[in-house]
């Protein structure tokens, strides 16, 4: 339900407007906090990245809610978290015509931690994860992303 706040100011608040920007101030954070109240939905869901594997190598989330995923990684080479449309096959190796398939994709540096954003399939069921980089999907860097 959205809030509607009127503002009057008359001539004596204009010449001080310290005490109207504090009090605008005020409504604002106070707008905005009960704005999002029933509205976060996220979700978390986390993993490490070694030479060639994700731990965990499972993640359970719901069907269209917003995801925040993060990402560790251990090695000393970059990884992707690649989560590929439901039912997709891919080829070896794992490369450009593959693209098509992936619904969402986020890479993280070496020794590095990366936080990214996405939106879960819609349809529930069994969704594959594999690191897009050149050998370590045949090197058994995949997971499993169940969605309910």
């Amino acid at each position: 339900m959205p809030i509607v706040t009127r503002i009057q100011m008359n001539a004596k608040q204009l010449r001080h407007p310290s005490k109207t920007w504090r009090g605008g101030m005020i409504l604002l954070m106070f707008a905005t906090l009960v704005a999002g109240c029933g509205q976060n939905n996220a979700q978390t869901i986390s993993t490490n990245t070694t030479d060639f594997s994700f731990t965990p190598n499972v993640w359970n989330v719901r069907a269209g809610e917003r995801v925040t995923l993060r990402m560790m990684n251990e090695s000393n080479t970059e990884h992707e978290w690649v989560l590929l449309q439901q039912g997709a096959e891919v080829t070896m190796p794992f490369d450009a015509d593959d693209e098509a398939r992936i619904a969402f994709e986020s890479e993280v540096e070496p020794g590095s931690a990366k936080v990214s954003f996405f939106t879960a399939p819609a349809q529930a069921g069994t969704y594959r994860i594999v690191c897009g980089l050149p050998g370590h999907l045949e090197q058994g860097m995949e997971g499993t992303l169940i969605v309910q």
